[in-house]
């Protein structure tokens, strides 16, 4: 079992070479051995893969199989309930059932399993299949934060932090949102960056908040992608570098970031930080448009009329 957990992630050593290659194929043959022998941690590892959002529904189907199997025996994690209960939501395997879902996630919750209980305080904060309840939420991200869910804790912090919190609130809820943002939570990491950005609570510090954007910007987070690219774009808390802004002006507008894909066409139409396009100045400008950005839809207009 020790063997697939290091085929999935692959080892490398200090300086990044490669000790053993990551090899999904070979992880999933090992759980599916292992699978089949009911041993449980295999079953379970198996039926997160089997669940993963772009997975086919016959996937997520036997996903439900054999969650279905765990969760019959006596004694099991209440990580597979979490689980089932994602099923029921989606009606993978079985018809969707949001009350059953509720019941699962409550169950697994009661059982120490954290990421239920993140799941559950969303769901109370928002009012969604259950009565909205605030109070209850904020009680959940905290059991799940002290659990060390990083979601839970990033979400405790915001608890903590709406509003008109005091200092002492508020130098509890950056702990916790550093606590979330160590484990790379990307919503901590930008939350952090705007409240560095801003001065929210603290003293402003805009070189780091871009190190607070940049790490989360790695991750693949647009909003942050975007933040830092217009640091660069104007020389705020960054050395003013237009190559470096258009490069993560780019990297959120390919994640369909409508302020960001605007961007990228004024770049490529006035050629800061890239040769100058007029044909893709006026694609992204469409993209943006389409996307809902309403200066660029007015942009776009103009430059029917006008040339850039």
């Amino acid at each position: 079992y020790s063997c697939s957990r290091l085929l999935t992630t692959g080892i490398f050593s200090k300086d990044g070479k490669v000790l053993l290659r990551p090899s999904q194929a070979e992880a999933l043959e090992i759980l599916e051995q292992l699978s089949a022998q009911e041993f449980e941690a295999a079953e379970l590892d198996l039926a997160a893969y089997l669940l993963r959002r772009d997975s086919p529904l016959a996937e997520k189907a036997r996903a439900f199989s054999i969650l279905t199997k765990v969760t019959a025996r006596g004694k099991y994690d209440p990580s597979a309930l979490r689980m089932l209960a994602d099923c029921y939501y989606g009606g993978f395997g079985c018809a969707s059932d949001p009350d059953r879902m509720i019941q699962l996630l409550s169950r697994a919750s009661q059982l120490g399993d954290a990421e239920a209980k993140a799941k559950l305080g969303f769901l109370y904060e928002y009012g969604r299949i259950v009565k909205g309840d605030k109070k209850k939420a904020a009680q959940l991200y905290k059991e799940a934060a002290l659990l060390g869910h990083p979601m839970g804790q990033f979400k405790y912090a915001e608890s903590l932090s709406g509003g008109k919190p005091s200092a002492e609130t508020m130098k509890e809820a950056m702990q916790w949102y550093q606590k979330s943002a160590d484990q790379r939570c990307v919503q901590a990491l930008f939350k952090l960056g705007l409240i560095y950005f801003e001065g929210i609570g603290q003293k402003a510090d805009k070189p780091l908040a871009a190190q607070y954007f940049f790490e989360a910007a790695r991750l693949g987070y647009p909003r942050a992608q975007y933040n830092l690219a217009t640091m660069f774009a104007e020389g705020n808390g960054l050395n003013k570098d237009l190559y470096a802004a258009f490069y993560w002006f780019m990297q959120a507008a390919q994640r369909q970031d409508p302020a960001a894909q605007r961007r990228v066409a004024v770049c490529y139409a006035e050629g800061t930080g890239i040769d100058k396009n007029l044909v893709k100045a006026q694609e992204w400008l469409m993209k943006a448009a389409q996307n809902g950005d309403v200066i660029a839809a007015r942009m776009l207009e103009t430059s029917r009329y006008t040339q850039w």
